[in-house]
């Protein structure tokens, strides 16, 4: 194992094995053959117009790290928007891409499309400016890391992970990332290959932020077992949330934050949890199109238009717990399938808060005729311990002392969670609240 060093003003013809003898350019050290464990070292303050490629392979354990020294500004790659350019390209397993700029490329600017390709890992790099394509795009590996990276005006999505032909993408982690002003489609994106392969399982967004995105801030078109924990979503021009189409299943979407303008969720799929989020939009807070088992517990959902709409014919969807209101006077919930009313079995609202700012709740199915409004809700088999009424939110969207929301939810610690959005355990007073917080602190003794 060895550490290399490499700055402006260095020399190519040196051993490269100290910040003194360091060498010059990324054409040299693209040159050099690397083992596993070894460290090639750039330093703050220096800038290459050049395309770094990692080739050579590190081991579990020893990954082969490109990574930054000194102090000041990370180390840059700027393309200077020269045709047909990127800044980092994964060609071999374990390899460490660690705290660098890329900027000002015509493609994407870190990439990886090598069939198999696994264990490569992103941490701190900062993406300005893509020409054309995307900031961070992964197609046909596994075993993906990226921590603490940042992609910011691209020509398309600012992370991309893909599915192809050759090989399903899969185990994917990204925690505090962050993906905004895509100038084409989305902030993070699972999608399927270009012959509609699907991706394949186990991916995981932790604290991820999509803002300002030409479509959602989240796009997850393809692919098993999806999680997005203490994600947040806002004023993209597409929406904020799209679970996608037939090729997503097992999606959990939890102590999320989707705000601003478009719809706050978009859900497809089969096996869909939404819990614990909080959705503050100026359009629909949830579309349901042809979705089978969907679950929403303990979300807050504050909109301008429906509340929830049923758009497509669904199938298993259980909705407790909620706090739901609706800002302006119309429809809080339409069922627009003819043949699935309120009283279908397929639907299960119950423990669920209802309110319309100025008004009264209004429902909307399509075999009905006219609006209906939450007595002939209950009258079809729904919320027998729902109501409607004034939740009575703060500012930020908590319970306040007084709220007819507090303690009257149901206990759901049963499906798989325990907690409020804030990471406190349920119940804090005499039993669950509704929405997406419990009102209240709850004093922890350490035994010492």
């Amino acid at each position: 194992m060895a550490t290399y060093y490499v700055k402006n003003g260095g020399n190519d013809g040196s051993d490269g094995l100290s910040d003194g003898n360091a060498w010059e350019t990324i054409g040299k050290v693209n040159g050099e053959v690397f083992s596993a464990g070894d460290i090639i070292k750039f330093k703050r303050g220096s800038t290459w117009n050049e395309e770094l490629i990692a080739d050579n392979a590190g081991t579990g354990g020893n990954p082969v790290t490109y990574e930054d020294y000194d102090s000041g500004i990370k180390p840059t790659i700027n393309r200077e928007n020269g045709a047909d350019t990127s800044g980092f390209q994964f060609q071999a397993d374990f390899v460490t891409f660690k705290n660098f700029i890329v900027k000002n490329t015509a493609r994407d600017a870190v990439w990886a499309d090598t069939a198999g390709l696994n264990n490569l890992v992103c941490e701190g790099i900062d993406v300005d400016h893509t020409e054309a394509n995307s900031g961070f795009f992964f197609q046909q590996c596994s075993y993906i890391t990226c921590t603490e990276c940042t992609s910011n005006d691209t020509g398309n999505n600012g992370f991309s992970f893909f599915g192809s032909a050759l090989n399903n993408i899969s185990h994917v982690l990204c925690t505090d990332c962050v993906a905004h002003d895509t100038r084409t489609n989305d902030g993070f994106t699972v999608h399927q290959g270009d012959d509609s392969e699907p991706a394949d399982t186990d991916f995981v967004f932790i604290r991820c932020i999509g803002y300002n995105c030409d479509q959602q801030g989240f796009d997850m078109q393809a692919g098993d077992s999806m999680s997005m924990i203490d994600c947040e979503s806002y004023d993209n021009a597409g929406g904020q949330w799209y679970i996608g189409e037939d090729l997503t299943t097992n999606t959990l979407i939890e102590g999320c934050y989707a705000h601003g303008s478009g719809v706050g969720l978009n859900l497809y799929g089969d096996s869909i949890i939404v819990r614990n989020t909080l959705i503050v939009v100026d359009s629909v807070g949830v579309v349901i199109w042809g979705a089978s088992g969907v679950d929403l517990y303990n979300n807050t959902i504050v909109a301008d238009s429906q509340i929830i709409d049923f758009a497509a014919t669904v199938a298993d969807i259980v909705i407790k717990n909620n706090v739901l209101k609706r800002t302006t006077d119309g429809r809080a919930c339409r069922f627009q399938t003819a043949a699935q009313a309120p009283d279908n079995a397929v639907f299960t609202f119950d423990y669920n808060c209802w309110f319309e700012v100025g008004g009264v709740i209004q429902f909307y199915a399509e075999s009905i005729p006219g609006n209906f409004d939450f007595a002939a809700f209950q009258a079809y088999g729904q919320e027998a311990n729902g109501f409607e009424g004034d939740p009575q939110l703060n500012a930020i969207y908590y319970i306040i002392s007084s709220s007819p929301c507090k303690d009257t939810g149901i206990d759901l610690s049963g499906e798989g969670f325990s907690d409020d959005k804030n990471g406190r355990t349920r119940p804090i007073g005499i039993g669950w609240d509704m929405g997406a917080y419990e009102y209240g602190v709850k004093v922890m003794i350490r035994k010492v």
